[in-house]
């Protein structure tokens, strides 16, 4: 049962930003190899706040972009104070108040933030968000038929092929069956798929510590925050890694909107997702859609 959990929170991030789908909720910071003017906008945030103590929107929204930069811990305290200046929460901050603290803590979805999810279900029983983590609640809880119940509804309730494959293989998992075999949902379309295969030139392989992350980011040649990033383990490299529409950082801005992209496949030497001096990295261009990239790690940020 805690294999089922550990997998489902993993996965979230990439959920909420599907763009067409009443689970998303469009990021105001990109996450991964962020740009200078990203930076800056997340400082200027964070100067407001420091100026507008009492701005409940100002908060949220600082916290917001904390959870999509992977910086949990800030966004449970960005969340926070907000929750303390709002004398009645809505359903949206209740959830992004409890998805911070599990990132931080899965076993507080046994505490408050389990306990926000109960009430945004009692309200909201077809709450999508509420729904995901509603499943994860009732597994820690020891509930495995109010798991199924509550993704079976979020089933129900059409999501992208994505979201649905991993819900069928968790309640799979929970039925003790085989999960569904692949490809059974829609594929999703070449133009919205960038395939990479990644390895490491000696530096960067010499590089390597437990806290290194590799991050693999697709951007408009012509600037602007990345189109659409994944995080992965530095020991997964190397590998074969796959960027979809489904990764896509801003809503309504996807993979297959674009003629060509630059794709970069960076070692994160701290695991933060912004780049930092010593990184290693590699970069080229391609169309989406196009056949698989050849990527070798051997060069430093500055």
């Amino acid at each position: 049962m805690g294999t089922v959990v550990l997998v489902c929170i993993g996965a979230v991030p990439a959920y909420w930003q599907v763009s067409d789908w009443d689970f998303s909720r469009p990021a105001p910071v990109a996450a991964g190899n962020q740009t200078p003017d990203v930076a800056a906008m997340v400082a200027g945030l964070e100067a407001r706040m420091a100026a507008e103590p009492d701005n409940v929107e100002g908060w949220t929204m600082l916290g917001r972009s904390y959870l999509v930069m992977g910086r949990y811990p800030e966004a449970v305290k960005a969340y926070q104070q907000a929750w303390e200046r709002t004398d009645a929460p809505s359903a949206d901050l209740k959830l992004a108040y409890a998805e911070a603290q599990a990132f931080v803590d899965q076993s507080s979805l046994n505490g408050m933030a389990g306990q926000l999810v109960e009430e945004v279900l009692a309200l909201e029983p077809m709450n999508a968000r509420a729904l995901w983590y509603g499943g994860l609640v009732a597994l820690l809880a020891d509930r495995p038929d109010d798991a199924r119940a509550r993704w079976g509804r979020l089933l129900s309730l059409n999501p992208p092929a994505e979201v649905a494959s991993v819900l069928e293989q968790q309640l799979a998992q929970l039925e003790g069956a085989p999960p569904p075999t692949a490809g059974t949902r829609t594929a999703v379309p070449a133009a919205g798929r960038i395939e990479v295969n990644v390895s490491l030139g000696e530096g960067a392989e010499a590089s390597i510590s437990p806290q290194t992350a590799l991050f693999i980011i697709a951007r408009d040649p012509a600037g602007g925050p990345p189109v659409a990033v994944t995080r992965h383990g530095a020991s997964e490299v190397p590998g074969r890694f796959t960027l979809t529409d489904a990764d896509a950082m801003l809503a309504g801005r996807s993979l297959s909107q674009f003629k060509e992209l630059e794709v970069v496949a960076r070692l994160s030497l701290s695991g933060e997702p912004m780049a930092q001096p010593g990184d290693w990295f590699a970069a080229t261009t391609t169309r989406p859609g196009g056949p698989p990239l050849q990527l070798l790690i051997d060069q430093r940020v500055d």
